[in-house]
């Protein structure tokens, strides 16, 4: 598995995980929470942050409180001088660690400066250097051996901790940065005024990023924390190594972070549900906060202290394989301080069209009983439409089917790319459209540009639209050349896909990693178009 530097080594993280309690924890559940945010630092050479992190701090007390259900008494904050790193670490020890029992939802939030250090122990492997958040009494110190950072508080320190929580579902959110600089002002004069060098003015180098074979490729985060004993921890990273993590500056009065605002705005008013089913998934979340990042940056000419030569691109970590299947928020009960599931996805309601071989051809196309059943919601909760032109998919007659019709897909890229074509029908079985074993040498292509339909007319099978009657949906999915897709395209002879939720998993998974691009990373550029259709 590729490896990657480990948890602050991306700028301004943030991490995300929610679960429903079974009835027999419920009795002495006690969910806590510590948020910890720091504008104001004791040591006048740490730049200030001009308020944003306190503010960030208040937004996320009144998400944790409103929408999770975490009772006010069990929110603790800590903010610029009560954030000491001694009262950090004896918040986390007595408040998360001894204070919360197995079943409970433990969330950490911290919102400041970040850094690195020199590796303590022998575990950084990538770059040698251990990552840290600044607490208000971290200082710099001049020596005879050089500049020396001390009372930080360092990955190990708090991996250490986290390893603790056995059986809890823990949620971390760590919204800091460590890449160079930091453009975290929100006033000032002169000409950096709005900008904040980062802690100390100590330049960082840009971490490396590990993959398997010579790929450019990676997938998301590896878990670099674990919580041992069935409990879980999933995290949330503001940006790729080397970029800069901003406070949106489109309110001068209350600054809050950009990633912080998108995050909580993505999951408090459902604007992350892309498919509209009242459950935003993490992958749709995690689409979101991306695609407000990549906007703000695209009209940050508009704002005088944005920089606009860079972006930030928000990854996510988990042990969980099918994270991004999972619903990234669910309501607290009005009753109770715990969460309650929502149901992520309605039953199922699809299974594909059929393909039917002409008579020079012997491909059987129908689903072997072991397929399991998925939805369309599941499907385009893990893998969302988007607004790019990138890809347009298209069915005859408007998707408008009646039973024993010839079916053709159309395809169309506006920019050279990768075709992944999915069906799924009114019986819920999925099926791998492209690629596939049958279609002719032209079809195959992988990397096209311009219309392609399937079949071609030199194809030795068809289409055909076939019972149950009901609603289907077909996705297409444009990603750009250099990704190598063998792993998850390994289905390919039109049976039905027997573990869908494992398929789609692993795809959504993929085409959420990163791309090694000249000295930086950043993220896989793919698209997705849907057509829903009726068979009847």
């Amino acid at each position: 598995m590729p490896q990657y530097p480990a948890l602050f080594r991306f700028c301004r993280a943030a991490a995300l995980s929610v679960a429903a309690l079974c009835a027999a924890q419920l009795a002495h559940a006690k969910d806590r929470a510590l948020l910890v945010g720091v504008s104001d630092y004791q040591d006048p050479s740490v730049p200030d942050l001009r308020g944003a992190p306190v503010n960030d701090v208040r937004a996320f007390s009144a998400f944790v409180r409103g929408s999770m259900g975490i009772a006010p008494s069990d929110v603790m904050i800590l903010t610029d001088a009560a954030a000491t790193k001694s009262a950090v670490l004896d918040a986390i020890d007595r408040w998360l660690i001894a204070g919360t029992n197995p079943g409970d939802r433990v969330v950490f939030y911290f919102s400041g400066h970040g850094f690195q250090q020199p590796d303590a122990d022998g575990d950084e492997n990538a770059d040698g250097l251990d990552e840290t958040i600044v607490p208000h009494d971290a200082r710099r110190l001049e020596t005879a051996a050089g500049v020396r950072i001390d009372r930080m508080i360092s990955d190990d320190e708090l991996s250490e901790r986290f390893s603790k929580l056995a059986n809890r579902k823990v949620w971390v959110v760590v919204d800091s940065c460590h890449s160079g600089t930091v453009l975290r002002g929100g006033g000032g004069t002169g000409a950096s005024a709005g900008f904040s060098k980062f802690p100390f003015g100590l330049p960082l180098p840009i971490p490396n990023l590990k993959t398997t074979s010579g790929s450019k490729t990676a997938p998301l985060r590896d878990a670099d924390y674990t919580v041992s004993d069935g409990g879980e921890i999933n995290v949330w990273y503001a940006v790729a190594p080397d970029e800069l993590a901003q406070v949106d500056q489109r309110d001068a009065v209350n600054p809050i972070s950009l990633f912080t605002g998108s995050l909580l705005k993505g999951l408090r008013n459902l604007s992350a549900d892309a498919n509209k089913d009242g459950v935003v998934t993490n992958a749709e979340l995690l689409a979101y906060v991306r695609a407000e990042s990549s906007n703000y940056y695209a009209a940050c000419v508009q704002f005088p202290k944005a920089p606009c030569q860079t972006t930030m691109t928000p990854l996510l970590q988990s042990e969980a394989k099918d994270l991004l299947l999972r619903p990234a928020f669910e309501r607290a009960a009005p009753s109770s301080n715990n969460l309650v599931a929502k149901p992520g996805v309605a039953k199922p309601t699809n299974s594909p069209v059929k393909p039917t071989p002409k008579p020079s051809a012997s491909s059987d196309s129908k689903p072997t009983a072991a397929a399991s059943t998925f939805s369309r919601q599941q499907l385009t909760g893990a893998l969302p439409s988007t607004a790019s032109s990138a890809v347009t998919l298209a069915l005859p007659n408007r998707g408008q089917l009646k039973i024993g019709d010839l079916v053709t897909y159309g395809i169309d890229f506006k920019t050279q790319g990768q075709l992944i074509l999915l069906d799924l029908g009114p019986d819920g079985a999925m099926r791998q459209i492209f690629p596939n074993t049958v279609s002719d040498t032209t079809s195959k292509q992988r990397v096209f540009t311009g219309l392609k339909t399937i079949p071609t007319a030199s194809d030795t099978f068809v289409f055909r639209a076939s019972a149950p009657a009901g609603e289907g949906i077909a996705l297409a999915l444009w990603i750009e050349p250099d990704v190598d897709l063998i792993e998850v395209t390994r289905q390919i002879d039109f049976a039905a896909i027997r573990s869908p939720a494992e398929h789609i998993a692993a795809l959504a998974h993929k085409l959420n990693g990163l791309i090694k691009e000249g000295g930086t990373v950043r993220p896989i550029r793919w698209a997705a178009d849907e057509v829903t259709y009726r068979v009847r």
